[in-house]
């Protein structure tokens, strides 16, 4: 399994189980990181597995690669340091930003998502290789 990671971040838990999920799901989706998963090659990727320690419940709604994405809400820090993550740190009252490395590639990067109405847009991301 590979793992996308989310920090505890209190200022998370502000925002709502769904616009959470719009989040994931916009992150993982994102254009410029497929070419970076390579499920093709390596089954083993698949199911896309995120640590997010800061919700409890079922995320069952998200897929990726025909597959749910399974959410974990504890792995050691071993694990944590040994695996890509995702960290979602809140900037402001309606603007997020998510910054993730997939170290099965060695690439890192980030995106920045502010919220319009009910809807989540996100902005210009950037991965570049560690």
């Amino acid at each position: 399994m590979v793992f996308f990671g989310f920090t505890n971040i209190n200022a998370m838990e502000k925002i709502p189980k769904n616009d959470y999920c719009e989040l994931i799901d916009k992150t993982i989706n994102l254009s410029e990181l497929q070419q970076y998963y390579h499920v093709k090659s390596f089954p083993e990727r698949i199911p896309l597995v995120i640590f997010a320690n800061q919700f409890k419940g079922s995320f069952s709604k998200l897929k990726k690669f025909n597959a749910s994405v399974m959410i974990v809400n504890s792995i050691s820090n071993k694990a944590i340091e040994k695996s890509p993550y995702i960290k979602f740190n809140v900037v402001g009252q309606s603007t997020v930003e998510a910054t993730f490395s997939y170290k099965p590639e060695g690439i890192k990067g980030n995106i920045r998502f502010v919220k319009n109405n009910s809807c989540w847009d996100g902005g210009k991301s950037k991965i570049v290789e560690m």
